[in-house]
């Protein structure tokens, strides 16, 4: 299997470098045996491509009162989207719901940027000024897979599965909110 790394994500810590450096023994083989591309049919039987996996989700979320919800729309989503569509092309999916974020992207260490990015995004709101608790933060976790590209029947558009999708989602659960957002690599 895949082999993992927890990593927290500190100001100071050189997560591309890092990356660059870190190579579990079987990344190679993994990527030998996977096209980079999408297959033409995004069928049930499609291929696996690799891919890195971002999931990330906001401490406290579960415990904002209904009026809460729109200021956390307003100052916490929006300013992700606005990062999120400045970021340009590495990204090849989006998915939200409630306070998650789904992303896939191509590359690793751009993945590991877009990380740091939107920690350094949510660093930047006040979250108490804006009437949303203090303790807010958001867990970011980080993976890169085998996964299927495969058209969604309910969405209709691209989306991605496989078990390395949901490894990357438990990541994040397994993330503690510090003084700055903390992270998983794997």
């Amino acid at each position: 299997g895949v082999q993992t790394c927890a990593l927290p994500i500190f100001h100071h810590i050189d997560i591309a470098q890092y990356l660059k450096t870190f190579k579990p023994t079987n990344i190679e083989e993994i990527h030998s045996k996977e096209s980079d591309e999408i297959p033409p049919e995004r069928s049930l039987k499609g291929q696996r491509v690799l891919k890195t996996i971002l999931f990330a989700d906001f401490a406290e979320f579960t415990n904002l009162t209904e009026e809460q919800s729109p200021l956390f729309v307003e100052n916490c989503l929006k300013p992700i989207a606005e990062y999120l569509k400045s970021s340009g092309s590495c990204v090849n999916y989006i998915n939200t719901w409630g306070d998650a974020l789904f992303v896939v992207i191509d590359d690793v260490v751009k993945g590991a940027t877009l990380a740091l990015g939107l920690r350094d995004k949510v660093n930047e709101i006040p979250f108490k000024e804006k009437g949303l608790p203090a303790e807010m933060g958001l867990r970011i976790a980080l993976h890169r897979g085998p996964v299927f590209p495969i058209q969604d029947p309910i969405k209709g558009e691209l989306n991605y599965y496989g078990s390395h999708i949901f490894k990357a989602a438990r990541i994040d659960r397994k993330s503690t909110r510090l003084n700055s957002s903390h992270s998983s690599v794997s």
